[in-house]
C-alpha cells in the first residue's frame, strides 16, 4: 500500500490548464514510472525532493532524455 502525506499549503485549486493529453507508452520506455512504483513498493519511508531527484533516479532520468 503506498502511503502519502500531504503537505500543508497542499490546498485544492482552480484547474490551471484546460486541457489534459495522455499516451499510452510501453514499459520499456518509462523507466522513471517503474523505478518510482518499485520504490513504492519496498520502501518503509515518506520520501519528497523539490529540486534535485533521488540517487536511484539519476540513471533512469539520464537515459529518458537520451
Amino acid at each position: 500500500m503506498l502511503k502519502c502525506r500531504l503537505r500543508s499549503d497542499a490546498e485544492p485549486q482552480p484547474p490551471i490548464m484546460e486541457r489534459v493529453y495522455l499516451r499510452v507508452t510501453q514499459r520499456s520506455a518509462n523507466g522513471v514510472a517503474t523505478r518510482l512504483a518499485r520504490y513504492a513498493l519496498h520502501s518503509q519511508r515518506v520520501a519528497e525532493w523539490v529540486t534535485d531527484p533521488p540517487d536511484f533516479l539519476q540513471d533512469v532520468l539520464f537515459i529518458d532524455v537520451m
